[in-house]
């Protein structure tokens, strides 16, 4: 990930925050809000390059969040960089390009945060609501997290690719050209 896709990344996750917390997606129908900053965290923790990418996400992203949110200043950071950290531990084990791993990622990086957030909010003394509404807000996110995740995967590897650089094709060895020499050693292209 370069940094200039990394920073049309935070822009993307920094709306897309935005949109979640204007117009609650599924909300009305399911009675759960869909969080999809996970998502993003998961990819950036396995694509990122960098060890301060994740951190840097995790600074502006759970900050954004919180402050679009009612969570307390700092909760959404402290559990998307830990969720991060989690994937970064385990990358080298992990199905990285399979759509049945990105999706696994997806699930368990979204119940994590969501379980880590209860928790350290619970800690904090605000009291969240912790019940069967928690439990279904939970398995809704989760899934729709586990479904959106290889699709959101793929895009975001065709931002990477869109931001890449391309290696240029060097000009000195031209495989297809024949050379003969002579005897008096002329050479002779074809």
């Amino acid at each position: 990930m370069t940094p200039k896709s990394f920073t049309v990344f935070i822009v993307l996750a920094m709306a897309l925050g935005y949109l979640q917390s204007y117009a609650s997606l599924i909300e009305g129908q399911w009675r759960a809000q869909v969080d999809l900053l996970p998502i993003f965290a998961a990819y950036v923790s396995m694509h990122g390059g960098m060890p301060i990418m994740p951190a840097a996400f995790a600074l502006l992203g759970g900050c954004w969040l919180d402050l679009l949110s009612a969570n307390p200043l700092g909760s959404s950071m402290v559990t998307l960089l830990v969720s991060m950290l989690c994937l970064q531990r385990a990358q080298k084990v992990m199905l990285r390009d399979h759509w049945a791993g990105e999706a696994m990622v997806g699930a368990l990086v979204s119940a994590l945060h969501l379980m880590l957030g209860a928790g350290l909010v619970w800690i904090t003394r605000h009291h969240p609501i912790l019940g069967w509404a928690f439990f279904w807000h939970l398995l809704i996110n989760t899934i729709v997290c586990a479904l959106l995740s290889p699709w959101l995967f793929a895009l975001f590897k065709a931002m990477d690719r869109l931001f890449a650089a391309r290696a240029i094709p060097s000009l000195g060895y031209r495989g297809i050209v024949e050379v003969k020499r002579s005897r008096t050693y002329r050479n002779e292209w074809q």
